[in-house]
């Protein structure tokens, strides 16, 4: 059997999408450093940078899967790449001058360019591939994605806050997005999948888009299970600052081994999905997943929960030496695994699922859906924590949540079938 990468096209679209997502997570911390190291005293800018990028996603939605059904995918991915690199030379431009204001108008840009890429990213993959090639491609740009996620996340909390290093932000920025439109210059032509469709600009379209998604069994529940996987993972990657800083007295290291940790354990669990999706349906793969998540969830916050500064881990080198440290960090590479052997059979069963001539539709949804979970999952966080509620409890009660889904996912109808029968 041919491999994703032996397909033509394939190696292309997972460089554009890595080079996108590196380039959407370095703009965005790059900029929360220029907030926090550059004295303007603006710390509500950070927030809202993130609520900016992801509003697209709700805003237009609908017509992002309308649109890359109607003009095909690969032509609207080099026009997304193209808007990219104007989109990176603004903000380099913005980050030289330090100008806060205007770079969260680009963000709010950036993220509108986001939302027109995202159904192609993963409506696309059914069109490069065959079905026997569809999980590992799955696999390898959801591992893809959150390695890039990683890069662009580090490179920009190492690099902004020194000297020049806005400037190099802005080099690298603009770089990636070039390198991007390359990539997708290099993917095949594909006739649009509905041509005749109309464009809805009405408010509603988002409504109608869930309504036709929900009428797709399997469609609605592989969507509404990924969601669930995006909400805990927002909820972990919240939470790394505070359990280092006030659980393990610890410094900027050991947040960035977290994060490092729980991105390996994403991408190693990507990577494995294909093979235990092969004789199981979507529906045992989700319950299962959900169990492991919750279980190791459960593990990761009892052990950060009996932590005290007094345990020494202090540095990310204590992390990895001593033995408590060893077993946080791997509880939390088992629950990032177990998340995603868990959600790449649920993308491939949403895009075997949908029709071919509104699959940009169901993966469109699909994003919307995911957004609403993270905006949900923080404002949970923060209620809680408002209630008192310390760091290693708000992640208990995420993984009791996810114990308390997997019967849900486990009996969808949707989902009962064999991932791609």
């Amino acid at each position: 059997m041919r491999g994703p990468a032996a397909q033509p096209g394939f190696v292309p679209l997972f460089l554009a999408q890595a080079l996108g997502a590196l380039n959407d997570n370095l703009a965005k911390t790059a900029l929360a450093m220029l907030v926090v190291y550059g004295g303007s005293g603006r710390a509500w800018l950070v927030p809202l940078a993130g609520g900016a990028f992801v509003l697209p996603y709700a805003v237009l939605g609908a017509q992002a899967g309308a649109l890359a059904d109607r003009m095909g995918k690969a032509r609207l991915l080099r026009l997304t790449k193209l808007a990219e690199i104007a989109l990176m030379a603004a903000i380099a431009l913005g980050l030289a001058l330090r100008a806060e204001l205007p770079l969260l108008l680009l963000l709010l840009g950036l993220g509108v360019q986001a939302t027109l890429f995202g159904p192609v990213k993963y409506g696309i993959l059914p069109e490069l591939l065959p079905d026997t090639a569809l999980l590992a491609g799955n696999g390898l740009i959801e591992a893809g994605t959150f390695a890039a996620i990683l890069a662009g996340t580090m490179l920009g909390t190492l690099l902004a806050p020194r000297p020049g290093g806005l400037a190099v932000c802005g080099g690298l920025l603009l770089a990636a997005a070039l390198g991007g439109y390359a990539a997708a210059r290099r993917v095949p032509d594909l006739p649009p999948a509905s041509p005749g469709l109309a464009l809805d600009w009405r408010p509603a379209a988002l409504l109608h888009l869930l309504e036709e998604a929900r009428a797709r069994p399997a469609v609605w529940h592989s969507a509404c299970a990924i969601s669930l996987f995006w909400g805990i993972g927002i909820a972990f990657l919240s939470e790394f600052p505070v359990l280092a800083a006030r659980n393990l007295g610890a410094r900027g290291g050991v947040v960035t081994l977290m994060l490092v940790g729980f991105t390996l354990g994403v991408g190693a669990g990507s990577l494995l999905a294909g093979r235990l999706a092969r004789k199981r349906s979507a529906a045992v793969i989700a319950g299962a997943g959900l169990l492991g998540m919750a279980a190791c969830t459960l593990t990761f916050a009892a052990l950060t929960w009996r932590a005290t500064p007094g345990w020494g881990l202090h540095t990310a080198a204590a992390m990895l030496r001593r033995g408590p440290g060893q077993a946080m960090l791997a509880s939390l590479v088992l629950a990032a695994a177990c998340g995603g052997a868990y959600s790449v059979p649920l993308y491939a069963r949403l895009q075997h699922a949908a029709p071919a001539d509104a699959r940009a539709r169901a993966v469109a949804a699909n994003n919307v859906l995911n957004a609403v979970a993270m905006v949900a999952a923080t404002g949970l966080l923060a209620a809680l924590a408002a209630l008192g509620l310390a760091a290693p409890a708000l992640l208990a009660v995420f993984g009791l949540g996810s114990a308390a889904m997997a019967p849900w996912a486990a009996t969808r109808p949707g989902l009962r079938q064999s991932t791609l029968a």
